[in-house]
């Protein structure tokens, strides 16, 4: 573990520059973990651009990185992500203000991973001449693309996991008349279907039950307690914006199943503190796989179905309803700025997915935003920054994985194959949200060892690993001193 100095401001160009000087430090310390135990001179750097969360996470997960450390002689780096994990501009500051969060942006943080890289190679020996591949999930994957992009003489590839860097247009904006056969909840709907291995009742008998829960709801507090009841709540439901919530909660249990659909047990999307079976959503769905229960029946199994996440502990008697109603914490702020997907504005429509519908809304959104933080969401800022599918298709060296299972592939490159830039999409049949990266196991279906070996080949042709290979034995041998 280590810490080196970061510029609060990369580009000396923010807004409140002027104003805010003597309130704010100048730097702040950005922490990252580093491991050289197979590092030889001039072997690659493998850098994971971390995300929205405390850096050990990836650091314990990436298996992609530990298990072919030692064949390509690379120095693993973890960088966390400002303002997450123990990476705190401002530690003393709770909340946060908007003049504090205004540096909480992705060019700001591009920038901090690359003044780590270059540090890195000035400060470790053997490294300044080491190549850098970059390699991110979820959000750090869209990182470790643009990085490739906005930074190709520090950067020689990426490796970009589950990363929706297409989803700045079309994905939230699939409202009830736009929704695509790529939207968000319909991939979350597909994982409730024979085809995505689930019983063939659950997505119906989850689209039934909304209804009957708002039925209930509106029968007043009778109808209500028995909803609590029904559902395992700790207090029933007694106002639309706790009916909301609770529907919200239920909802969101199957969206990280569908994300953390991986075909072994998994503790990365329950935050560590407990483990999620192999193929969850399925578990999930053995709860909801008769047809014609009555209302009382398929209510109780709903609960059931999505405690497979909700109590993946499994030590709790009920449920509260969570304290943040937009599951993204600082998060937010990134919706607010930038759009950085947020699944709980993006539009359904109840019909092509199994929830109830919901109109995608910037008005609402824009309202939001500027009451929580006095700012307007800047709705083309990263599909004018990167240029989309266009920025794509200029770039090389990237492969962008994509999970089957997970909805995050609605927001995904996944048809870019052009061999003379090395630019890649592979769309893994059996996986959920960048399954690739994470440790093997002895579960692991065939394709997704496929997936993790296309990765390495494409990351030895990037860092020249053959031709290093081809030099390396010839080091001549220091002649033998003569015997006195």
């Amino acid at each position: 573990k280590n810490y080196i100095q970061q510029p609060l401001d990369h580009f000396g160009n923010s807004n409140h520059n002027n104003h805010h000087n003597h309130h704010h430090p100048t730097t702040f310390l950005q922490r990252y973990f580093w491991n050289d135990t197979y590092f030889t001179p001039n072997g690659p750097i493998l850098y994971y651009t971390g995300n929205e969360a405390d850096v050990t996470l990836y650091v314990n997960a990436t298996g992609l990185m530990w298990e072919n450390a030692q064949e390509l002689g690379a120095l693993l780096v973890f960088g966390e992500h400002r303002y997450y994990g123990e990476t705190q501009p401002f530690p003393n500051a709770h909340p946060l203000t908007p003049s504090q969060l205004q540096y909480l942006t992705v060019e700001q943080s591009l920038a901090d991973h690359v003044a780590l890289v270059n540090h890195i190679k000035a400060t470790v020996p053997g490294a300044s001449r080491s190549k850098v591949v970059a390699i991110g999930g979820s959000y750090g994957g869209m990182q470790s693309s643009w990085i490739r992009m906005r930074y190709p003489r520090d950067i020689d590839g990426a490796i970009a996991g589950s990363a929706p860097i297409l989803a700045f247009d079309g994905v939230s904006k699939a409202s009830a008349k736009k929704a695509g056969p790529l939207s968000y909840w319909k991939i979350v709907t597909d994982d409730a279907t024979p085809a995505f291995g689930s019983s063939a009742p659950c997505a119906s008998n989850i689209q039934r039950a909304w209804g009957i829960i708002d039925d209930l709801f509106a029968t007043g507090v009778p109808g209500q307690q028995q909803l609590g009841r029904l559902l395992s709540m700790c207090s029933a439901p007694s106002t639309a914006t706790e009916l909301n919530a609770l529907k919200t909660f239920l909802q969101m249990a199957f969206d990280t199943m569908a994300m953390g659909n991986f075909p072994f047990p998994s503790s990365y999307l329950a935050s560590g503190v407990a483990t999620l079976p192999a193929y969850p959503f399925r578990k999930a769905c053995l709860h909801l796989n008769t047809t014609n229960d009555d209302d009382a029946t398929l209510l109780k199994n709903l609960g059931k179905a999505a405690s497979i996440y909700n109590n993946a502990t499994q030590n709790l008697q009920c449920y509260e309803l969570p304290t943040d109603p937009d599951y993204d914490g600082i998060w937010d702020y990134m919706w607010c700025t930038d759009t950085l997907c947020q699944e709980t504005y993006f539009g359904r429509n109840g019909v092509d997915d199994m929830f109830w519908p919901f109109e995608y809304n910037e008005k609402r959104i824009d309202q939001h935003c500027h009451s929580k933080y006095n700012v307007t969401p800047s709705y083309n800022n990263i599909a004018r920054q990167f240029g989309g599918m266009a920025g794509v298709r200029n770039a090389s060296n990237i492969v962008f994985s994509n999970g089957r299972f997970d909805p995050w592939r609605s927001g995904g490159v996944t048809s870019v194959n052009d061999t003379s830039r090395s630019l890649w999409s592979i769309v893994i049949p059996n996986g959920a949200h960048h399954v690739d990266l994470m440790f093997s196991t002895k579960e692991d279906p065939v394709d997704v060892t496929a997936a993790r070996t296309f990765e390495l080949n494409r990351i030895k042709e990037w860092v020249g690993w053959k031709e290093r290979q081809e030099t390396i034995p010839s080091v001549p041998t220091p002649p033998t001193p003569p015997t006195p």
